[in-house]
């Protein structure tokens, strides 16, 4: 038997494998973590995104998901009472004005935040030097503004 045909100890192909292979691994490793932060990443500032825009949306929209929601109510009952013509657009009135009442509700909540942030900036700034107080009311415009809550027109209260 040759040499060649049992690799002995101080053959570097072994060495040369491991290598690779924990190249591979931290090849490996590194992908997965960057898809685990793009997707963690992405779904936070997907959901910040339209926490904001529903935040910041402050007009009854024509068409807001509560319309579909009380009409697929509305679709429903119909279908399983077995009303008539009449009484399913008599419900659809009742679910309207639902819809409608539950766009108040969501609108009045806005104002009372809104109200809410600005009561509490007026009341930090009683603690702080007057020499301070712009600053403070600049930071809390930068960081509410974008969530609907405070304005540029707030700057000169």
């Amino acid at each position: 038997m040759t040499s060649s045909a049992h690799p002995t100890t101080s053959d570097p192909v072994p060495t040369v494998v491991k290598q690779q292979l924990w190249k591979a691994v931290v090849i490996l490793f590194i992908v997965f973590m960057l898809g685990l932060v793009c997707g963690v990443g992405g779904s936070a500032w997907m959901a910040r995104r339209s926490i904001r825009q529903q935040m910041t949306q402050t007009t009854i929209a024509d068409r807001a998901p509560v319309d579909a929601f009380m009409e697929r109510i509305g679709t429903r009952l119909s279908r399983e009472l077995e009303l008539d013509a009449g009484q399913t657009e008599a419900v659809n009135k009742e679910l309207s004005q639902t819809a409608i009442q539950l766009k108040q509700v969501r609108l009045k909540g806005v104002t009372e935040t809104r109200l809410i942030a600005l009561d509490t900036l007026r009341r930090i700034q009683q603690h702080v030097p007057e020499e301070r107080r712009k600053e403070l009311r600049q930071r809390a415009i930068a960081r509410l503004a974008p969530w609907g809550l405070l304005n540029e027109a707030d700057q000169q209260e």
